[in-house]
């Protein structure tokens, strides 16, 4: 995942980069940041693309392309930049918590991180072409040494429809009860990202509060659907009623044992998903 903080070579991290208008400059922005009192206008956009995500970067003058999206600390205070940078999941339309915060010229610090929820982002348009958008604080965030608020209309061109990831083998193995088929049925729904079939897949509870929830937690839990491992044992279920209980096994070759307790539910007459807990321990 990317969580870097630095200039790096982004080769290195799996970003494949789209030059536009050089610099990876592109599209328009109107708005502004504020840090500790200073506002300033955005007055440039930067896009970074990947097959899963994009990285948007509204600054308050022209960067480097050497130092896009991934600005630093020490370069926001050399160059006296602002800037707001966040990732836009393709798959959910909201705002992925990989990479985000806001650079600014600080005395001691020159970058804060966007802690989940304290940014909204409202998509009017987002294809294969472009997105235009608005993102902004509802509130300013306060923290020990800093308060920071932004608020940003913008449009920016997107290179082309970035290729799909590559796909998962998913192998599962072990019982083949209809709770356990069921579950099965659910766990490649999650690493083919099919959002109508994972939500079928809920408990009736569950699947409300996916449909109503916040966006960015839904997109959360959709990523991390294809975060468990891709090869599955699912032990014979223990059945009381209209529960039963799964032990399933993470079978990859790591340093550690993955296994999930999963709580499958049976309305009416069809098994689905209620609670599941994963846990790895040492092997």
């Amino acid at each position: 995942m990317r969580r870097f903080l630095v200039s790096i070579s982004l080769a290195a991290i799996g970003f494949a980069l789209w030059p536009i208008d050089g610099a990876l400059a592109a599209g328009t922005v109107t708005g502004s940041v504020t840090t500790n009192g200073q506002k300033v206008p955005l007055v440039v956009t930067y896009v970074d693309e990947s097959p899963d995500d994009i990285i948007i970067v509204l600054a308050s003058k022209t960067l480097p392309a050497d130092v896009v999206p991934f600005i630093g600390e020490e370069v926001a205070r050399k160059l006296k930049v602002h800037a707001v940078a966040f990732t836009v999941s393709r798959a959910t339309r909201t705002i992925a918590r990989t990479f985000g915060g806001v650079f600014y010229p600080g005395p001691e610090m020159g970058f804060v991180g966007l802690a989940e929820g304290v940014a909204t982002l409202q998509v009017k348009r987002m294809d294969a072409k472009g997105i235009e958008a608005r993102i902004f604080t509802p509130k300013p965030v306060k923290l020990s040494d800093i308060t920071y608020s932004f608020d940003a209309t913008f449009s920016v061109p997107l290179a082309s429809a970035a290729p799909p990831s590559p796909a998962v083998t998913v192998k599962i193995s072990g019982d083949t009860s209809a709770p356990a088929l069921a579950y099965a049925e659910y766990y490649r729904a999650g690493f083919a990202g099919d959002v109508e079939k994972i939500r079928m897949a809920f408990v009736a509870d569950r699947r409300k509060d996916f449909d109503t929830g916040d966006p960015q937690k839904r997109g959360m839990l959709l990523d991390l659907l294809k975060s468990n491992p891709a090869e599955i044992r699912i032990g014979k279920p223990t059945i009381t009623g209209a529960t039963a209980t799964l032990t399933v096994e993470g079978l990859n070759e790591t340093a550690s044992r993955t296994t999930a307790t999963v709580t499958m539910v049976n309305e009416a007459g069809a098994w689905k998903v209620g609670k599941e807990k994963w846990s790895s321990t040492s092997k």
